[in-house]
């Protein structure tokens, strides 16, 4: 008869049979001996074989039999077995003791083991990741529902591994643990491989200290549950072989503990492993039963709720890279959304995204960000080819048929049905409806986001016309109904595409096509002035396509450039500064550079543009472009020497005559002339004078038949509001509804500064100090980010005055010095 012994008792036995064999430890080739030796005191007979299957030199299948125990026991001199088991059989309290204790550590050993390899796997260094709470609540939850098992399931890229490393650590394995009575093992699906081969089974190998034949309740601490956390199935290197016997260990596990509410699972997955898992099962009922399904919901938390990362997450991890979340804010809410899926945000911040983000090409980092994840799927994958057939259907379904039929279920070929399963669990497919607790087929599919689904067509589009551009492919994309509402964006992927292919010449070949409108044309030339800032190779294509169509002259004059005072534009204009060879363009772009360098108090890169402002034509004989010299000298040195030139009437009676007789085309002067004059009377004389030029400005413009950009129109609103609020009399009024909190789009930060730097002025008028300080500071912060430095004066000097308002003259004292300190450190970068 074979019987169950504690290893302890075992381990205790054979350590004393080798300390009576006279040897400190044994060899394999020691059992022959010791197997004599045994028969010459006890008369028993014990073979070599079974020796060495005691002692661990060979595969045990099964337990010790009482002859065997008996033998070995009369050989170091007990009387029989039951002697020696007596005498050292540990009682049930001592035994489960011990038991708990080594599962417990070996739990924690393995946890750890599993945490740090994949906090090693993370793109995104572990310290910069956040903690999920979302997620870790419903863990929470469902630690206590009735149900046994939690599967996490989703696509890879999701960030469920690192979900679930934050989780455990909080709730069981950081050093004060929120559930420290509970005994959590981690594991990932490579560790379970090896435990199933080497070990006999998961629940042989957990069957060391917790024997499922008692309750665990008996077993476990008081109030505790034993948590079994498995993970790693998206991993590439997890076979077929290896997940079959993966999964038969976790279903043989789940049948052996399912009565248990003490024992909890959390297995992640991706969507067709759980349809493996599902089929290990033969009842439905079985499953609804046990698991928790992922179209349960807990508290409206579903499974695949908490996968997604929210805007708060997104938002700390990119702080975390030392990047203010108002770029973020300014790339939009579609833009967030984008990167709630986190292997979108790990490819954000590992690359040099962030520094574009920052610079405002949210549209570019979309692409970007798209072709990497695309890439990296695609790179030395023996399916691709596979993979992309059943790509190419869809993309002709989707040219065909359009979004509402890309493609039925009877189109997979059930050779591909391996590389179609990848594309879902890679995130680059989706099925129609969701699929994880039915085995049907989908009624349709779709690419997982639009930018997928854009670069698929354009990579298909080229890879039919052999690689290279044609009017057949601009054709395709220009006439084809279906992608109508995608055209420009398809034309700027191709870009990208062929940039990619490093054939750059096949760009001329859009322009010159009869099938892009004159306003696409525009897009796209801006477009390629933003590639053109890291990639300096388009400098031959830029210039060929300036030479011929003029667009640089033609993007001067129909595009609102007043808007676009913000340092995120530099480089931009200083690239259409480089294509434009009309002087009064240039003389217009160098004006803007200047405000930009003026706002952001450098001293020295403003010299240098009025340097090159002034070498252009010394002998101008336009008023306009007169004025605007003056009024850039004039700005510079209050800026520069804090000296005020007296320009008031002079250059506004100048300027005012030269408007009433000014045509549409002179409006882009006008308008720098109208932004250089009316900031330099907001710095120097705020009150009654700014009023008076804005209203005679305003005037004039209407009696000349002029149409001012919206831009500029807002700017005057503002501008004239803030005058009023500058004048004591407190009679007046303001025009604006103080209550309507406006707030323009982020290129327009200008806009923005002047509004907010209004209202506090307008609080701080009739003394309402708290909020007009919120305001001030709000302005400080729209400042900061986005380097308007000369701005941070009005916003001190409003501070000033309420901390002088308030009786509080050494707050007020040190605003002054703040202010002084701007400026000197202005001018101490200018002169050196």
């Amino acid at each position: 008869m074979r019987i169950f012994i504690e290893e302890e008792l075992i381990n205790s036995l054979l350590e004393k049979v080798v300390h009576q064999f006279g040897k400190t430890h044994l060899a394999p080739s020691d059992c022959k001996n010791l197997s004599a030796a045994i028969f010459n005191k006890t008369e028993k007979s014990i073979s070599e074989t079974t020796l060495k299957r005691v002692l661990g030199f060979a595969k045990r299948s099964f337990d010790f039999s009482i002859y065997t125990l008996e033998a070995l026991a009369l050989y170091i001199d007990y009387k029989s077995w039951d002697d020696f088991y007596e005498q050292h059989k540990l009682n049930k309290g001592e035994k489960e003791k011990n038991e708990i204790q080594l599962l417990r550590q070996t739990g924690l050993e393995h946890s750890l083991q599993t945490i740090q390899a994949i906090r090693n796997a993370s793109g995104i260094s572990f310290a910069k990741t956040v903690a999920r709470e979302s997620f870790t609540n419903f863990i929470r939850q469902f630690l206590v529902t009735d149900k046994n098992i939690l599967p996490i399931i989703s696509p890879s890229g999701f960030g469920k591994s690192i979900a679930l490393v934050h989780t455990a650590l909080a709730l069981w394995l950081k050093e004060k643990p929120e559930f420290p009575k509970d005994i959590c093992c981690f594991i990932n699906a490579h560790q379970l491989h090896n435990i199933a081969i080497y070990k006999g089974s998961l629940l042989k190998w957990l069957g060391r200290y917790m024997h499922w034949t008692e309750e665990p309740h008996e077993i476990l601490p008081a109030n505790s549950r034993f948590v079994l956390i498995i993970d790693g199935f998206d991993e590439r290197s997890i076979t077929s072989a290896k997940q079959k016997v993966i999964l038969t260990n976790i279903v043989e596990f789940i049948n052996a503990t399912r009565q248990y509410n003490e024992v909890k699972i959390i297995v992640s997955m991706q969507p067709s492993t759980w349809k493996q898992f599902m089929y290990s099962f033969t009842s439905s009922i079985f499953y609804n039963k046990y698991f928790l399904m992922p179209d349960e919901t807990l508290n409206d938390i579903s499974v695949s709720q908490t996968l997604f990362m929210r805007e708060e997450e997104i938002t700390t991890v990119i702080n975390n890279y030392n990047v203010d979340d108002y770029y973020l804010q300014q790339a939009g809410k579609h833009f967030i959304n984008f990167l709630s899926f986190a292997r979108y945000l790990e490819i954000l911040c590992t690359t040099n995204c962030l520094k574009e983000l920052e610079d405002g090409k949210a549209d570019l980092i979309l692409w970007k960000i798209t072709q990497s994840f695309i890439k990296h799927h695609f790179a030395f994958d023996s399916l691709k080819n596979e993979k992309l057939k059943i790509i190419e259907k869809l993309v002709q379904d989707r040219i065909n048929y359009g979004v509402k039929k890309m493609t039925e279920p009877d189109i997979i070929d059930p050779i591909a049905a391996s590389s179609y399963t990848l594309l879902l669990n890679y995130n680059i497919l989706t099925e129609e409806k969701d699929t994880a607790s039915s085995p049907l087929s989908p009624a349709k599919l779709r690419f997982t986001t639009i930018y997928i689904e854009q670069y698929f067509i354009v990579s298909t589009l080229v890879a039919q016309n052999g690689n290279s551009i044609t009017d057949s492919l601009l054709e395709t994309i220009a006439m084809n109904k279906e992608l109508a509402d995608m055209k420009g964006a398809l034309l700027k992927g191709l870009i990208l595409y062929i940039l990619d292919l490093n054939k750059q010449h096949y760009v001329t070949r859009i322009f010159q096509s009869r099938f892009v409108t004159r306003q696409e044309q525009m897009e796209i030339f801006e477009f390629l002035l933003k590639l053109y800032e890291e990639n300096a190779s388009l400098k031959e294509q830029i210039s060929l396509i300036e030479d011929k169509y003029h667009l640089a002259d033609h993007y001067l004059v129909y595009t609102e450039l007043y808007g676009f005072i913000n340092h995120k534009k530099e480089m931009f204009f200083a690239t259409l500064l480089s294509l434009t060879e009309h002087i009064h363009h240039k003389k217009n772009l160098l004006c803007l550079l200047f405000m930009q360098s003026i706002t952001q108090l450098n001293v020295a890169k403003a010299e240098s543009y009025l340097k090159t402002y002034r070498s252009l034509d010394k002998t101008e004989e336009n008023a306009l472009f007169a004025i605007q010299k003056k009024l850039m000298i004039a700005a510079l040195d209050l800026v520069r020497y804090d000296v005020d030139e007296d320009i008031n009437m002079e250059v506004t009676d100048l300027l005012l005559q030269k408007i009433s007789t000014s045509s549409e085309e002179d409006l882009p002067a006008i308008c720098f002339n109208f932004l250089l004059l009316s900031h330099y009377l907001l710095f120097v004389t705020p009150g009654e004078p700014l009023l008076l030029f804005i209203d005679q400005f305003s005037s004039t413009i209407a009696n000349a038949g002029l149409n001012l950009p919206s831009t500029i129109a807002t700017i005057i609103k503002i501008l004239r509001n803030y005058s009023l609020s500058s004048i004591d009399s407190s009679g007046i009024c303001c025009e604006e509804p103080i209550s309507e909190d406006v707030f323009y789009p982020g290129e327009y930060s200008l806009n923005n500064t002047l509004f907010t730097l209004y209202k506090a002025k307008h609080f701080l008028k009739h003394k309402k100090y708290d909020e007009s300080a919120r305001l001030a500071q709000r302005a400080l912060s729209i400042m900061h980010n986005n380097k308007l430095s000369m701005y941070s004066l009005l916003a001190y000097d409003i501070l000033r005055a309420i901390y002088a308002g308030q009786g509080r003259k050494e707050l007020a004292q040190d605003i002054s010095l703040k202010m002084k300190d701007i400026l000197t450190k202005s001018n101490y970068s200018a002169s050196n």
